[in-house]
């Protein structure tokens, strides 16, 4: 996470929040006019998977969550047992991020 998709994150112009190196349950966060992005990466409970949740706030009452059974992913496409395939999960995040969630959260429907 933190060699492959932590520097792509931080390109695109996010902070962790709070401030000072991410961990995990941080959100990272950023400002783009007046709509505000975050993500929130970790495992999930159960089952050795890795997630990103996707959220855009264009004020207080109205937020936008990223949906991701628009990429027909399945859910064992994010599981992992082994570094090899942890390092393989970070970089089909990392492709998904770039190609995807980037471009939703600046307001282009990819």
């Amino acid at each position: 996470v933190r060699k492959v998709l932590l520097p792509t994150i931080l390109g695109a112009g996010f902070e962790s929040v709070p401030e000072g190196p991410w961990k995990e349950g941080a959100r990272l966060e950023r400002r783009r006019g007046g709509v505000t992005h975050q993500l929130y990466m970790g495992r999930s409970k159960f089952g050795g998977r890795f997630s990103i949740d996707v959220a855009r706030f264009t004020s207080a009452a109205d937020v936008e969550c990223f949906d991701w059974h628009r990429l027909n992913m399945r859910d064992g496409d994010l599981a992992f047992r082994t570094q090899e395939e942890v390092e393989a999960v970070c970089a089909r995040w990392k492709e998904i991020l770039e190609s995807e969630v980037f471009p939703w959260l600046d307001g282009e429907r990819p």
